[in-house]
């Protein structure tokens, strides 16, 4: 939560898990979470609950989630002053990201730059290479980067740092 242009910490300390309670989605879970399809939309649309007996739960900042994450960029390059570590911050694409992640992590990317952060954007090089179709597309990312994907991001890494 942000207050007085600032972020303010709440939670603390953070409550215990208790892991003595009975499950209450353990059969629907081992069902349901079987299926790719059925697993990804419980995730997408109802976390904290498909997730509640493994211990997670999830809260959205709501409005504020792009300040929230400005606000912390801005932590992170005091933090890189103070102890002289370079930071880069790199963003890469995943095949869902809907257009509002896209704008999410663009305004993120400005964020950074605007305070003097280094950064990369592989969005553009990740969609050429799906546009290019499946088989070339599919050498660099099979669900995750393949070694392939992992060498070319690597590589893209290193010439941005070493620039």
């Amino acid at each position: 939560m942000i207050k007085d242009n600032d972020l303010v910490l709440h939670n603390v300390p953070v409550p215990s898990l208790s892991l003595n309670t009975q499950p209450k989605l353990g059969f629907t879970r081992d069902w349901l979470g079987r299926s790719y399809l059925a697993n990804a939309i419980l995730f997408r649309i109802a976390p904290s609950w498909w997730l509640s007996d493994l211990g997670y739960t999830f809260l959205e900042v709501g409005e504020q989630q792009d300040e929230v994450a400005c606000h912390l960029i801005k932590r992170l390059k005091k933090l890189s002053h103070k102890t002289g570590i370079k930071i880069l911050l790199v963003a890469q694409d995943e095949e869902n990201l809907s257009p509002q992640e896209i704008d999410r992590t663009k305004k993120l990317l400005a964020c950074a730059t605007a305070r003097g952060i280094t950064t990369l954007d592989l969005l553009p090089l990740m969609t050429a290479m799906r546009n290019k179709g499946k088989e070339p597309y599919s050498r660099f990312i099979s669900w995750h980067h393949t070694a392939t994907g992992n060498q070319l991001i690597a590589e893209k890494i290193a010439n941005k740092l070493f620039d």
